[in-house]
């Protein structure tokens, strides 16, 4: 019985000091990345007005490449308890490599008074393809000097 004892005995040990050496539990390895970010004017999704009328809502006040959307020449605004629509103000269009899902999100007060349409809830871009966004606005319910947007969101999700 000392025999297979022994070799027994001698087995477990060489197993419970493998156990608790804990060899190999954690790997770690470096790995190098590069991010691109390229300007305004090579970017992937381009803004500009419509080609029309309505384009002259969407104006790059001050020559730096952010466009606003301005509804009168003097920035006071626009009728209360009336619907405007706005139809074909600016485009975006999908200057990548792959098809994006574009939003437009609303930031400010009373977002739920504007709309732009399909863009609300998403629509999908194909590379090249351009969308022509139309505004509409509905200030009933609203007050003289009430805000209705701040500013916009424009996401694109591959």
């Amino acid at each position: 019985m000392k025999k297979i004892l022994l070799p027994l005995l001698a087995l477990g040990l060489a197993a419970l000091i493998c156990v608790a050496t804990g060899a190999f539990t954690s790997v770690s390895a470096v790995r190098a990345a590069e991010v691109n970010v390229v300007g305004d004017r090579n970017a992937l999704l381009t803004l500009a007005p419509y080609n029309g009328p309505n384009g002259a809502y969407f104006v790059d006040g001050n020559g730096d490449g952010a466009y606003e959307l301005a509804l009168s020449s003097d920035h006071r605004g626009i009728n209360v308890n009336a619907t405007i629509v706005l139809h074909d103000v600016f485009t975006i269009t999908n200057n990548g490599t792959q098809q994006v899902r574009v939003t437009i999100t609303g930031i400010g007060d009373h977002t739920s008074n504007i709309s732009f349409g399909s863009l609300d809830t998403g629509m999908t871009l194909g590379v090249g393809q351009s969308v022509t966004v139309s505004v509409r606005i509905d200030t009933h319910g609203l007050t003289d000097g009430d805000r209705i947007l701040d500013s916009i969101i424009i996401s694109a999700e591959a």
